[in-house]
Order: structure tokens, then C-alpha cells, then sequence
């Protein structure tokens, strides 16, 4: 293990679900998983705004 964010982010996510599931939470790479936390909100949100966009230019 010990993949870093920077080097394989698929699995270094892997190894993380991995480590939570473990219950191992002072390996866990904290930084970098709140950031992608606060990506994955920002994601869904824009996909919402969007595909609300594309309903009403369909009305």
C-alpha cells in the first residue's frame, strides 16, 4: 500500500476505502480525502445546475 494522491489517485481511493473500513483512521490521508469530498459536492452540484438547465430549454 502507501500509493500516493499524487502518483495513482484511483488507488490511492482504493487504499483509503480500504483503511476506513479498517477502522485505521490515523493512516487515513485526511487532507486529500476532505478535498475530494468537497470535489465530488461541487461535481454533483454542476451536473444538477446543468441537466436543470437542459429541462427547462426543453419546456
Amino acid at each position: 500500500m502507501n500509493t500516493t494522491y499524487e502518483t495513482d489517485v484511483v488507488a490511492w481511493a482504493e487504499e483509503q476505502a480500504v483503511l476506513l473500513r479498517a477502522v485505521k483512521f490515523s493512516q487515513l490521508d485526511i487532507e486529500h480525502i476532505a478535498d475530494e469530498v468537497e470535489d465530488v459536492g461541487k461535481s454533483e452540484k454542476c451536473a444538477l445546475l446543468s441537466r436543470t438547465a437542459v429541462l427547462l430549454a426543453h419546456c
